[in-house]
């Protein structure tokens, strides 16, 4: 084979194991810190908090049993992005009953809520009824020309998760965008070209559908449940500089902190922790982390806070990844599922 063959092979491999979006399984790891001790990259801990949720509080505190967060609403349409890597996003989420949640385009991370009138979802439905990329599970990705030899570089990527009387379909496809700076390198097939036109407008609702097709103006989303991971690193020594000390808080879920939910098995030791919130006891984390001194922005998707652990000679991160209403499960399962 010509060596300029082979290169644009091997680039074509790196490409799409790199910068394809994971997979819809459960088993896709969360983007959330690993276990293994290592000084942490400190988060920055924002303002007071919004209604984000917790564990029912169990018989024995201390070990909490896993309970799913209510559901409101069945999924019609999800779209979620990528740059050259895949982090957790709320994307833009469409319900079959009219409710519609998505990433306000100011940059802020805040998710916004809103109801569609029965005219607005018909334009919804339509969409996704005249893509017929969209009509069975799929995966579009442009290929090189003949000789040619691109320059390596991360490729956008899009996801669309679509739920209908056949079942649910999983689509995804590169980003035309990514490949603008050599687009004579390419063939784009024009699936990619059509899921990229309907991603820019599922990124905006308001801007694609218009005000008249909202039923009241948007407002801030209150999640109906959350999922918090907890990873724990002790014997490290005193890195100093944190915020509170984790037996400083009062968790709504109990203490001490390495007992609480559930284990995630199959990590390093110590094995960290998974538990669900509902709204209120979300609401109650935030609020007795802001009392202990560390504070959430509610504005964000996902968020790490670190604690200090002098009990332990070591430290904890929280992290808190607030859900979308037709999302249910078990803890682990929710945790480890594609963002």
């Amino acid at each position: 084979m010509p060596a300029s063959a082979l290169l644009s092979s091997v680039l074509i491999g790196l490409l799409a194991i790199a910068c394809s979006p994971p997979p819809a399984s459960p088993s896709a790891p969360p983007s959330v810190p690993t276990t293994n001790p290592r000084p942490p990259t400190r988060v920055p801990t924002p303002e007071l908090p919004t209604p984000v949720p917790t564990p029912l509080r169990p018989s024995n505190p201390a070990s909490p049993t896993a309970t799913a967060v209510p559901t409101t609403g069945e999924l019609l349409l999800r779209l979620t992005t990528c740059s050259h890597t895949c982090g957790t996003s709320p994307g833009t989420t469409f319900l079959r009953d009219g409710r519609v949640l998505w990433e306000s385009p100011d940059g802020s991370g805040q998710v916004l809520d809103g109801r569609l009138t029965e005219a607005g979802l018909a334009t919804v439905r339509d969409a996704i009824e005249s893509t017929p990329a969209l009509a069975a599970d799929g995966s579009y990705v442009a290929t090189l020309r003949p000789g040619a030899e691109p320059n390596a570089h991360g490729v956008g990527s899009f996801r669309f998760e679509v739920q209908s009387g056949a079942g649910a379909v999983e689509v995804t496809s590169w980003d035309p965008a990514s490949l603008s700076d050599q687009p004579e390198l390419w063939i784009v097939p024009q699936e990619m070209t059509d899921l990229a036109e309907l991603a820019g407008r599922l990124a905006d609702p308001v801007a694609w559908l218009g005000t008249d097709a909202f039923v009241d103006d948007p407002v801030p989303y209150v999640p109906t449940g959350a999922v918090v991971r907890v990873d724990l690193y002790p014997d490290v020594g005193d890195i100093g500089g944190f915020a509170a000390d984790v037996d400083d808080v009062a968790w709504p879920f109990g203490q001490p902190i390495e007992s609480a939910g559930e284990p995630i098995r199959g990590e390093d030791q110590p094995v960290p922790r998974c538990i669900l919130l509902d709204g209120q006891d979300a609401l109650a984390l935030r609020a007795a982390e802001a009392t202990a001194g560390a504070t959430r922005d509610p504005r964000l998707w996902e968020i790490t806070v670190e604690y200090d652990w002098k009990r332990a000679g070591g430290f904890v991160q929280v992290t808190v990844r607030a859900l979308l209403p037709y999302e249910t499960g078990s803890c682990v399962d929710l945790l480890l599922a594609t963002p």
